[in-house]
């Protein structure tokens, strides 16, 4: 899966991407990813991809709020 978070910045493998912000491999899966049919939408703390950042034009939004649960099962 890619992702682009702005106009001046080329799409990126969330991998790459990742490694580039350096977040650590064993945090990288605990990271909750947002995609439709298209690719990815967002990413949790990091981003919204250039073609969801609503615009001059967005007439509906959907909130999404993340709760992270203390002693939560791990995969």
């Amino acid at each position: 899966y890619y992702i682009r978070l702005s106009e001046s910045s080329g799409g990126k493998t969330l991998k790459k991407f990742m490694i580039d912000r350096k977040i650590p491999k064993e945090a990288r899966d605990k990271i909750p990813v947002f995609r439709d049919k298209s690719g990815v939408v967002a990413v949790a703390g990091i981003g919204i991809d250039i073609r969801c950042k609503p615009d001059s034009n967005t007439t509906r939004l959907m909130k999404i709020e993340i709760e992270y649960m203390p002693g939560g099962q791990e995969k």
